[in-house]
């Protein structure tokens, strides 16, 4: 059995944004001075969205860039990332539920997670973080043109 279209709806809405966050910080990179050559969008393009945040976070990579602005660009980029990056991750690990239980995703508890109930309202949730997190990366990015 699959969940009613509202569930869909709002998982493919959450995917996609998803994506568009990524699609966003890498077009930005692209007119952010001052980069090292790890920050490129050319070298970050295809690697998840946890190990795009982790370079742009990279203290290494970060000492490399003199422009204020840009640095705090690519620090704002990294958190939002990383917190993209969890609820890809819920997802992405998540199981169909069981024959006896309500049609929807669950992510099962393991040694290193707690479980989650990909639920309507856990996604509503996640969706309404991406969009603020794709309206403070505008904003930042503004500021670091």
């Amino acid at each position: 059995m699959f969940p009613d279209d509202t569930y869909l709806s709002k998982l493919g809405r959450l995917t996609y944004s998803l994506a568009l966050v990524e699609s966003t910080v890498l077009a930005h990179l692209a007119h952010l001075p001052g980069l090292p050559p790890a920050l490129t969008a050319r070298k970050l393009t295809g690697r998840t969205l946890e190990a795009i945040a982790r370079a742009l976070s990279d203290p290494a990579n970060l000492a490399k860039v003199t422009e204020p602005a840009t640095r705090t660009y690519l620090d704002a980029a990294g958190e939002e990332l990383a917190a993209a990056a969890r609820a890809s991750h819920a997802v992405a690990r998540a199981r169909a539920a069981e024959h006896d239980e309500a049609p929807r995703l669950h992510r099962r508890p393991d040694h290193t997670t707690a479980g989650t109930d990909i639920t309507t309202t856990w996604l509503d949730h996640a969706q309404a973080e991406l969009d603020d997190a794709l309206r403070r990366l505008g904003e930042v990015r503004r500021t670091a043109a």
